[in-house]
């Protein structure tokens, strides 16, 4: 069980699906539930859920969260998922008996990963389930459920990254490498970024940019996209801090 005193409460599944149950119904042997910690497929962390249908299209494939007590109402849940082109994921809740299955909504699922908020404002039923249902485009697909949050909806502006850290591997001298790093308001009222800075001893070595109409005020489930950039003629390790200032 999740108790009011154990919010907000986070499960970035490393290592294991402690408290997690799992549903997998299935023409195919190999359809299945699992643990993915492939580097492409992690949102952030090491490692990240993995939806495989295998060659039955309409596999049903289920992984349940641990029993929420608190009444529901001003609470919110926010995940981040991933897929195909046409995968979409069911959020739905079974009661307290486990023997009806409720469909609160349907999302679509990005190509890359995206977060979902859902708010519960105004319902005020407790000790809920919820579970994730991905409904496949195609056979042999992959859906990807990563860092699922359940907390009080939020009354000030919150800001929340994609990432933590960006690993650019190993260059060449001179090699041009880039990724990104998304802020996005998770919270309620308007997240204003005031400065956006690179520091550190190898800071000569990084660069960022944002695309030139980017709004630096982000209303709630706003993000900006920044993007970030290392080259250097002179070889060894490197490392910068992205810093991002904010109200």
């Amino acid at each position: 069980n999740i108790y009011a005193s154990d919010l907000p409460w986070n499960e970035s599944f490393e290592g294991d699906l402690f408290g997690w149950s799992t549903i997998v119904e299935s023409t195919s042997d190999y359809a299945n539930i699992t643990l993915n910690t492939s580097a492409t497929n992690v949102q952030d962390g090491s490692t990240a859920i993995q939806f495989y249908n295998s060659g039955d299209l309409t596999a049903n494939l289920q992984l349940i969260a641990p029993n929420l007590v608190p009444d529901m109402d001003g609470y919110r849940l926010r995940f981040w998922t991933k897929g195909t082109i046409d995968s979409e994921i069911i959020l739905a809740k079974w009661d307290s008996d486990m023997n009806i299955l409720t469909a609160i909504d349907t999302f679509d699922v990005p190509l890359t990963y995206e977060q979902t908020v859902v708010e519960f404002a105004g319902t005020t039923t407790g000790n809920e389930r919820f579970a994730f249902i991905p409904v496949f485009a195609t056979t042999y697909d992959y859906v990807y459920l990563d860092n699922v949050t359940f907390e009080e909806i939020p009354a000030v502006p919150i800001a929340d990254l994609s990432v933590t850290e960006i690993d650019f591997g190993t260059l060449s001298i001179g090699e041009v490498a880039a990724d990104e790093v998304t802020i996005t308001n998770v919270g309620a009222g308007v997240l204003n970024i005031s400065s956006i800075d690179i520091l550190g001893a190898d800071a000569a070595d990084f660069a960022y940019s944002t695309d030139e109409m980017a709004s630096m005020a982000l209303a709630p489930n706003e993000s900006l996209v920044i993007t970030v950039e290392v080259s250097s003629m002179i070889g060894g390790n490197k490392a910068a801090t992205l810093q991002i200032t904010d109200d």
